[in-house]
């Protein structure tokens, strides 16, 4: 199933924001992946209702570069974007 997700600004500096639907609730876990597959941070984790959602994501730790956002949904991983970072 699609999550619609975008992220928002992109390249970032500071924070971006994460924009997603689900279409039925889901234990979900958002993560900030570097480019060796590291995870640098998780943004969220836990369950959610079905809905539209945004979550804000704080950059300002993370060294300049290209970063993967990855949505696992019910332990699948469904989705990975990836961010501009330019701090």
């Amino acid at each position: 199933k699609e999550l619609n997700l975008s992220l928002y600004p992109n390249p970032a500096n500071g924070t971006s924001r994460i924009s997603y639907s689900l279409e039925k609730s889901a234990t979900i876990r958002i993560e900030m992946l570097d480019l060796m597959g590291r995870v640098s941070q998780t943004v969220f984790e836990g369950r959610q209702s079905a809905g539209a959602f945004t979550k804000e994501i704080n950059v300002s730790n993370l060294g300049a570069g290209w970063y993967m956002v990855r949505i696992t949904r019910d332990n699948q991983a469904q989705v990975s974007k990836s961010l501009w970072v330019q701090n």
